[in-house]
């Protein structure tokens, strides 16, 4: 006679639990953004109402940034959740009492992992969705409402590059809102990738679906050496990128999405700029997302070990000291990423995966 799974069940247990960690992280959280709102309030208080902007631009400004709050906070919140929610059961003798009914520690905090993987998955689309478009309103608030100024978009304007077969085109700077480029260059290569034709101009304008090279020289090579030299007022060049395609946006990385941040680096790939800071970037995004899982599965055995002897303040004070060594670490892997000193996913993931680990290690090592 065959034997029906077991399924994984919820019980009492993991409601009571998953409540208790529920609360505390809910506290923790609203605690962490209050203090947030309260600080960034005074730092900027001088600046917000410098050119005596009405109230409601600036409580706008503040519900615009919310979000980002929100998406800072909440991996920290993840961790004193569950050091304090277990620190209360193990003090009320409630962790021994389950024990003593048979329960291990693993099962007993099931819950607490199954609801931080939820808000690691949280974390993830309010920083895809949600952040990015709050961000860019709470900027365009800040800059128009606030301090009276004209809102314009940052594009990447300087030093661009683009290859189009054989031909290779360099830009000085660009101009998105004349759609003109000034000190314009242009090498035309043969299969040996020498030099056979150059031109170039002081600028290039975009006129009817054409870019032309404004006041500059076109000159011919055979085998490195010039043949023709022609000065010319205009000259028509082959360039087939359009303008609006040249308009990279630039926002400050950790404000984007990963879907935004893949198509900068696209963009910017294209234009011959070197990418490897918005693929770290990128991955960076990816691995945050995880933060939540990883602290909720740090705090845990402190915890557990915490409750035994100590109380509410010193699993505070552990929450700190294990946030802060946290970023400390993230940080120096990002750092290390930008600078090309390892790739893009050893230097996002690396912190995370080891963090993961020794909280892994550390749930093996609680006794059961």
């Amino acid at each position: 006679m065959s034997r029906r799974p077991t399924k994984l069940r919820v019980t009492i247990l993991d409601r009571y639990v998953g409540a208790a960690y529920l609360r505390m992280f809910s506290m923790c959280l609203f605690g962490f953004v209050v203090i947030y709102l309260l600080v960034d309030f005074i730092e900027r208080s001088s600046q917000l109402f410098k050119k005596n902007p009405e109230t409601i631009h600036v409580v706008m400004y503040f519900v615009y940034k919310l979000p980002q709050m929100l998406y800072q906070v909440l991996p920290v919140a993840c961790l004193l959740g569950s050091l304090l929610s277990l620190t209360i059961l193990a003090k009320n003798s409630e962790l021994t009492a389950i024990k003593a009914g048979g329960v291990p520690i693993l099962r007993s905090t099931a819950a607490i992992l199954a609801l931080s993987a939820l808000l690691s998955a949280a974390t993830f689309a309010l920083g895809e969705y949600v952040v990015p478009g709050a961000v860019e309103k709470k900027d365009y608030v800040y800059k128009v409402n606030i301090k009276m100024q004209e809102w314009k978009e940052k594009y990447r304007k300087e030093n661009m590059y683009y290859r189009d077969g054989d031909t290779i085109y360099s830009f000085g700077l660009f101009v998105p809102e004349q759609d003109k480029i000034t000190d314009a260059r242009m090498f035309k290569l043969d299969e040996h990738f020498r030099i056979v034709e150059r031109a170039t101009a002081t600028e290039a304008k975009y006129e009817n679906g054409q870019w032309y090279f404004i006041d500059g020289t076109y000159r011919r090579f055979s085998d490195g050496v010039p043949t023709e030299s022609v000065a010319y007022d205009k000259y028509p060049v082959p360039l087939r990128e359009k303008p609006d395609r040249m308009k990279v946006y630039l926002a400050e990385p950790e404000h984007m999405s990963y879907g935004e941040l893949a198509r900068l680096a696209r963009d910017l790939q294209r234009q011959g700029a070197d990418v490897t800071r918005y693929k770290v970037d990128m991955q960076s995004k990816l691995a945050y997302a995880a933060v939540p899982l990883i602290m909720a599965i740090l705090g845990i055995p402190f915890a557990v070990r915490i409750g035994r002897s100590g109380g509410v303040a010193l699993s505070m004070g552990v929450a700190m000291v294990l946030g802060v060594f946290y970023w400390i670490v993230l940080g120096l892997g990002l750092a290390l990423g930008h600078s090309g000193a390892v790739g893009p996913i050893p230097a996002a993931w690396g912190p995370h995966v080891l963090f993961g680990v020794g909280g892994v290690v550390g749930l093996a090592k609680v006794r059961q």
